[in-house]
């Protein structure tokens, strides 16, 4: 009924999302887990729907980090984070947005080319939720 453009990404998670078109429309194919589909929203659609719409990207917020984040090099990876007391953050997981760790409302992208980030840097912080 259609053409798949694009399955799989090389993000952990959201590896089964894609996209494609039917009858001229674009579709996004979201996985059916919720940290593969929320990584899918954050990776695929949101991007998509703010150049769809000419929003202006959200001002990026920063943290420090409490301890070390290591990534995989070659695959865009999702860490939802959590806030601390002393307003650093630390994460909860790498490549895995468990079901828990959703509550969150907040998530690190670490870029493919990336092996991580130290303990005190500086980070981009991702909002999907008011108020995480």
């Amino acid at each position: 009924a259609g053409r798949l453009a694009v399955h799989g990404l090389g993000a952990r998670p959201g590896t089964n999302a894609g996209f494609g078109a039917v009858d001229g429309r674009t579709v996004i194919l979201l996985p059916g887990t919720p940290g593969d589909a929320l990584a899918a929203w954050l990776l695929l659609v949101r991007p998509a729907l703010a150049a769809l719409t000419g929003a202006a990207p959200a001002s990026p917020l920063h943290a420090r980090l409490a301890h070390k984040v290591t990534s995989t090099v070659g695959l865009v990876e999702l860490a939802p984070l959590r806030r601390l007391a002393d307003g650093h953050v630390e994460a909860l997981a790498t490549g895995a947005l468990p079901l828990h760790a959703l509550a969150s409302g907040a998530v690190l992208i670490l870029p493919a080319a990336s092996e991580g980030a130290e303990a005190g840097a500086e980070i981009s912080v991702t909002l999907f939720r008011p108020d995480p």
